[in-house]
């Protein structure tokens, strides 16, 4: 805030910011991780393809 302050810097906006700045990896990390979370659990489980009937 003294940094802020030194240079005239609206004290209200630099709070904003500095919560911004605070919160935005929290929202980019867990959806960052969704992506490798699936690639990894469908690694866990074997592929077995359908099975067609032929209707007899």
């Amino acid at each position: 805030m003294q940094a802020a302050a030194d240079v005239n810097m609206n004290l209200g906006w630099t709070v904003q910011i500095y919560n911004i700045a605070e919160a935005l990896p929290n929202l980019i990390n867990p959806f960052f991780m969704l992506p490798l979370l699936v690639w990894l659990l469908g690694m866990t489980f074997e592929f077995v393809p359908p099975v067609i009937p032929t209707g007899k």
